[in-house]
């Protein structure tokens, strides 16, 4: 009889072990998933502080007169009074 009891009581632990453990097998793969998601996003937002500085100090430069000349030659190609111009063409 004694034996029986010992037997019942290890069974119901046993199954009460296994239901417990399901669970905590899901909340294992939720929380790695959000730790996945976590490192994503603190990753996306160094690119983004990284790209926000480098906008900073574009707009900072847009101020300085030399940065304006530098822009005017670069992209509307115009250069200033007494600089000379040279076109290069290409023989096709």
């Amino acid at each position: 009889m004694r034996c029986r009891n010992w037997a019942l009581y290890l069974g119901i632990f046993g199954l009460m072990g296994m239901f417990c453990l399901v669970p905590l097998r899901k909340k294992h793969s939720e929380l790695k998933a959000l730790q996945a998601r976590r490192f994503d996003l603190t990753s996306q937002l160094e690119q983004s502080k990284d790209q926000r500085d480098e906008l900073l100090l574009e707009v900072a430069s847009m101020e300085d007169p030399a940065w304006m000349e530098l822009v005017l030659m670069r992209d509307l190609k115009v250069v200033p009074d007494g600089w000379l111009k040279i076109y290069f063409q290409t023989s096709s």
